[in-house]
């Protein structure tokens, strides 16, 4: 039997840093055994070749991290010949940057002078385009009824546009400031004095949220503002954590100035058993959200196999792919993802996984003795969206090989993903 292309890969090599962690992609037959494998970290542009009498293989995907932990994901019956390429090329943009001095009037709860009973409405908050996070807007000085801030822009255009968002002192209503100057109308040193009148006023929501079966850790939500060749934009975040009250709700500020085109919850439930439920999406943000729990699962443990039921739980919704993970070590130092396709997510199936190649194991201190311990099944999740495009192989593609997630559009969507944590039984 002749060696045939199991599959190929052109990759940005930039994706794959050698310095802190070293990827790697396998080839396997259905039943387990190992073809042949290679590394993205040496070369990102290769032909992997092995003798396989199938039409389909499983793939295995291996990212070690820091030689300290290492995680798989494997896919399934995947046709033998495909190409891997790039999608889109990476977009690196300048770090250069300069500093400008904020000199705004203070009129806004700070932390050392507010009137308000939240932490969101008692600070300052700052967005910065292409940022992923928001942070508070922490004034050095405060003089002569100004507070002053160094705040830093960067000079690529892909990064102009900023966002400072106050809550006014006695009222604690917000107002929105949107500071969008091309750098090149800017020196590094300049001030930018701003009024009171200056800024627009906002509106405070609020989503209301009903989990009658399980409590959180911490829920978010960050609305998003985008512009066409610019990245995107934070308009607000409000992260909650539990409180005496025992209230679950969130809020999101609405302004005329800088419209929400798109939005993310998270809610991350505080006990295993419980559903934690994340949902991305540019419809009209609900005024509820209520926080379905994933059932019809079950997966025991059978000798050296384990055996697993799930199901199709909300049939208004279109189901993309599911994944099931074991882990194994301590704080899951070696975790397995193993993906199903939506026609798939339904049924009981019968789970061998599959072993890791000796020669990448034994490259790393103690990889070899931990391999040795048993896998238990630590987590379950479904994701549903009208996106197409978002099979496990895509995912492969996607997310993994470029960074891409195809979990947003121009066109209505919803991006929903439920979660459970969940322990095999003998």
């Amino acid at each position: 039997m002749d060696s045939r292309i199991l599959f190929s890969v052109d990759l940005d090599i930039q994706r794959f840093d050698p310095y802190t962690r070293e990827v790697y992609m396998a080839a396997y037959t259905s039943d387990g055994k190992l073809i042949n494998y290679g590394s993205l970290s040496d070369s990102a542009k290769w032909e992997l070749k092995g003798k396989c009498r199938d039409d389909k293989i499983d793939i295995l995907y291996f990212e070690i991290h820091n030689e300290g932990t290492l995680a798989v994901d494997h896919f399934k019956n995947v046709a033998i010949g495909k190409l891997f390429a790039e999608a889109n090329a990476m977009e690196f943009h300048s770090s250069e940057y300069f500093d400008l001095t904020l000199k705004v009037e203070d009129f806004g709860n700070r932390r050392e002078n507010n009137t308000s009973l939240t932490f969101f409405e008692s600070i300052a908050h700052d967005f910065t385009r292409g940022s992923g996070y928001s942070g508070e807007f922490e004034w050095k000085l405060i003089e002569d009824g100004y507070a002053y801030k160094t705040a830093y822009f960067y000079s690529d255009p892909k990064y102009q546009g900023h966002e400072l968002l106050i809550f006014e002192r006695g009222t604690n209503e917000p107002y929105v400031y949107s500071i969008d100057i091309p750098s090149t109308d800017l020196t590094p040193g300049d001030t930018i004095t701003l009024k009171k009148s200056d800024f627009t006023p906002g509106e405070v929501r609020t989503i209301l949220i009903s989990s009658s079966h399980n409590e959180f850790d911490n829920i978010f939500l960050n609305t998003y503002n985008s512009i066409n060749g610019r990245r995107d934009l934070i308009t607000s975040f409000d992260q909650v954590i539990p409180n005496p009250s025992g209230e679950k709700c969130i809020k999101y500020i609405v302004s005329d100035i800088l419209p929400i085109n798109y939005w993310y919850f998270r809610y991350f439930a505080s006990s295993s058993g419980s559903t934690s439920y994340t949902m991305r999406s540019n419809k009209e943000i609900p005024s509820s959200i209520e926080i379905k729990e994933l059932t019809g699962h079950k997966i025991t443990l059978s000798g050296n196999q384990f055996n697993f039921t799930h199901s199709n739980l909300f049939p208004d919704k279109i189901i993309a792919r599911s994944q099931i993970t074991f882990s194994k070590g301590f704080c899951n130092v070696f975790t397995y993802d193993l993906h199903f396709d939506g026609s798939e997510t339904v049924g009981s199936t019968t789970i061998n996984l599959f072993e890791i190649p000796h020669d990448i194991l034994s490259k790393y201190t103690d990889f070899l003795k931990i391999d040795s311990l048993d896998w238990s099944a630590s987590q379950y999740s479904q994701t549903y969206t009208n996106l197409p495009e978002n099979s496990p192989l895509d995912f492969l593609k996607n997310s993994r090989l470029n960074w891409n997630d195809n979990n947003s559009s121009a066109n209505d969507y919803a991006f929903e993903v439920f979660t459970i944590n969940l322990y095999a039984r003998d």
